[in-house]
């Protein structure tokens, strides 16, 4: 079975970061299986001016996912917009 969230020792990713001026990234991973567990592990956060870090996550058999944001209310890593990613979540 496979899971964005695996822990696969056999895993393999990349992270290529900008400079943080432009807080973009790019995620390469070789497969689907534990994509999202390398997103949350990659370890950015916001940059030092508070802006949050881009990260376009490409998995190589499928292709592009999207690019993904981490939010400062939630604690997760989401695409889109941030008001559809709150629903559900309390209110803080």
């Amino acid at each position: 079975m496979f899971s964005p969230i695996s822990a696969d020792p056999e895993f393999a990713s990349r992270l290529l970061t900008g400079p943080e001026e432009s807080a973009r990234a790019v995620l390469v991973c070789d497969s689907y299986d534990g994509w999202y567990r390398a997103l949350s592990d990659c370890g950015l956060t916001q940059t030092r001016q508070g802006a949050s870090w881009r990260v376009d996550v490409v998995v190589k058999p499928l292709g592009w996912l999207g690019t993904y944001r981490l939010s400062r209310e939630t604690g997760i890593w989401f695409s889109g917009q941030h008001r559809w990613h709150q629903l559900g979540w309390p209110r803080s």
